[in-house]
């Protein structure tokens, strides 16, 4: 083989590798990169990826709920400033009637406004609906958004022991 051949097959090769690369960001799945992201606590990279799929179109109410999830950063609520909160309340409004996403937003408001120092008992329809969540939910919801002295927390806690 001549070295203008050996030339000619590299920039072959070459151009097969830029058709190939030329649009890597189309197959990027930003949902699924954000999902990955959250369960490794890399929740900057998670609200990033999981807003990106929401600006191409993919607002599904799971996206809605995990970009909620991720926007809580693992902190507690009670430690968030009130805009955040408004934000993840709209998020999670926005994911609709997801059983997650109730259980989120009730566990959201019963440790910012500290309910569980005036009440013991969840109500009967949250305790259900906490009850029908899958063991991934619970985990998910009480592993990103620790909050140990709310009652939806330790109900959350509560199945999972059980399970």
């Amino acid at each position: 083989m001549t070295p203008r051949q050996v030339d000619e097959q590299h920039a072959h090769i070459i151009q097969n590798a830029d058709v190939i690369n030329n649009h890597p960001s189309a197959v990027l799945d930003h949902y699924a990169a954000g999902v990955g992201a959250l369960h490794e606590e890399r929740y900057r990279d998670a609200l990033l990826h999981l807003d990106s799929a929401l600006d191409a179109g993919g607002a599904r109410s799971e996206t809605w709920f995990y970009s909620a999830l991720a926007l809580m950063r693992g902190i507690r609520p009670l430690r968030h400033p009130r805009v955040t909160l408004v934000e993840v309340d709209r998020r999670l409004e926005r994911a609709g009637d997801l059983p997650a996403a109730v259980v989120l937003r009730a566990l959201v408001a019963d440790d910012y406004t500290q309910a569980w120092r005036r009440h013991t008992t969840l109500p009967a329809d949250l305790n259900r609906l906490v009850s029908g969540l899958g063991d991934r939910e619970r985990q998910e919801i009480s592993r990103h958004v620790p909050a140990p002295e709310s009652r939806v927390w330790r109900a959350l806690q509560q199945r999972k022991r059980r399970g």
